[in-house]
């Protein structure tokens, strides 16, 4: 299929420009890939990954939320990861209850999710919910002891 190729194509250089740490030409290519194959989650995604690391917590959003309602519709993707990612750039913008449910969603797919433990234990304690915090820190460190410092 012809539409597949091209969206390989712009997907791996996007991925090589990812990878050089060229974020513009990555976005520019995940998104030509993105305009011939808009149900691919992991483009969606990765593009949020790049608009992320550029500091665009906003755009980034926008693109999480496109990348999970395509990767819940087909279920071959780290859902997780995804949904850490959109509360991620939630918390960014200071919206720490979108955030906590987020981190609750990704929790759901994976409870030992050390990131989104440890990030909504955050987000929990900046709108001074101690107690809650306190024991998302707890078990965040039973997942993972050796961050204890």
């Amino acid at each position: 299929n012809a539409a597949k190729g091209q969206f390989r194509a712009h997907f791996d250089r996007a991925y090589a420009y990812d990878a050089a740490n060229d974020l513009p030409n990555a976005i520019s290519e995940y998104t030509a890939a993105i305009d011939v194959l808009p149900r691919h989650a992991l483009a969606w995604y990765n593009r949020g990954i790049c608009r992320q690391r550029q500091g665009d917590a906003a755009a980034a959003l926008d693109d999480f939320t496109h990348a999970i309602q395509r990767a819940e519709a087909s279920k071959n993707y780290p859902i997780a990861d995804f949904y850490h990612n959109r509360a991620f750039c939630k918390r960014k913008l200071a919206d720490f209850s979108g955030a906590i449910d987020d981190y609750s969603s990704a929790l759901t797919r994976d409870p030992s999710h050390f990131k989104a433990l440890y990030n909504r234990a955050f987000c929990l304690d900046a709108l001074g919910q101690r107690e809650a915090a306190l024991c998302d820190y707890e078990a965040a460190l039973v997942v993972e002891p050796g961050h204890a410092s």
